[in-house]
């Protein structure tokens, strides 16, 4: 009768055990646990190295950096900082930390505190959607990004990245959910948001309405992004397909023409211009 007992407990313990390792609440409790792990832990299950961006680069650039979310998976970020191409680094980063009202990018906390330990400048985004609350939004963002002092822990000013409009948005309530996002994390950061969104979305949706913030714009494949000509951009993201070491897989490059006023200049340096 006791070796029944012990049997069946056994036996108990281990279907316990093989549905607990299927369920989610397993699986969140041992990503938690490597996120709090050193950066240099073997968090790929490849090389991930590479002997070129793999994509064409813009003739003229002065800075360099990429952008990443969970997408990307665990980033060994040492790699990523000592990452070159055409003999220049990257000199900086954009981690999203936030999907509309509820979601956290499940890699930011990981990608949050290994950027400040290797040493890029980074900033951090949000993922905008019209269809909830931008109060709500843009308090869950700052919640994020700010630290228990409730300073903003970037180097770079936070971003707003709008990509989508439900069909039949009124466009001033559309621009009026934004702008109560921009104030929000503008009053409480100090520093005023990059907007950053597609070419052709921008020009259709945002412009001319937030003509004074910062512009990050994506547009692949084109010689240069096309905006309107009253219209200056800081950053571009001209591909998606970016290989940097350290990362296993496709990433996001952006450059800039100029170095951006939003840039701490005193950490940028004096990159060359490449012809």
């Amino acid at each position: 009768m006791k070796s029944n007992t012990v049997s069946f407990f056994a036996i108990g313990v281990a279907v316990f055990l093989i549905v607990l390792s299927l369920t989610r609440p397993y699986w969140y409790l041992l990503r938690k646990r490597v996120l709090k792990t050193e950066t240099d832990v073997a968090i790929h299950k490849g090389d991930c190295t590479y002997s070129g961006p793999g994509v064409a680069m813009p003739a003229h650039f002065q800075l360099m950096g990429i952008d990443v979310s969970h997408h990307q998976g665990l980033i060994d970020w040492k790699k990523v900082k000592s990452s070159y191409i055409k003999a220049r680094p990257l000199s900086f980063v954009f981690v999203r930390a936030t999907y509309g009202r509820w979601k956290n990018d499940k890699y930011f906390t990981y990608n949050w505190k290994a950027t400040r330990q290797v040493g890029i400048l980074r900033g951090a985004y949000h993922y905008y959607l019209p269809n909830q609350s931008a109060k709500a939004q843009a308090d869950k963002f700052i919640g994020r990004v700010c630290g228990p002092d409730g300073k903003y822990q970037g180097d770079l000013p936070p971003v707003l990245d709008i990509e989508e409009s439900p069909p039949g948005t009124n466009i001033s309530e559309f621009h009026q959910g934004i702008q109560i996002w921009l104030d929000e994390v503008e009053n409480k950061t100090g520093l005023r948001p990059i907007i950053y969104s597609g070419a052709k979305f921008y020009k259709v949706r945002l412009y001319p309405a937030f003509k004074k913030y910062p512009l990050w714009v994506a547009h692949y494949k084109a010689a240069s992004p096309s905006i309107p000509s009253t219209q200056t951009w800081d950053l571009w993201q001209f591909t998606d397909k970016a290989r940097i070491n350290g990362i296993c897989g496709p990433v996001d490059l952006n450059v800039s023409a100029d170095v951006p006023a939003f840039f701490p200049q005193s950490l940028v340096g004096q990159p060359l211009v490449l012809n």
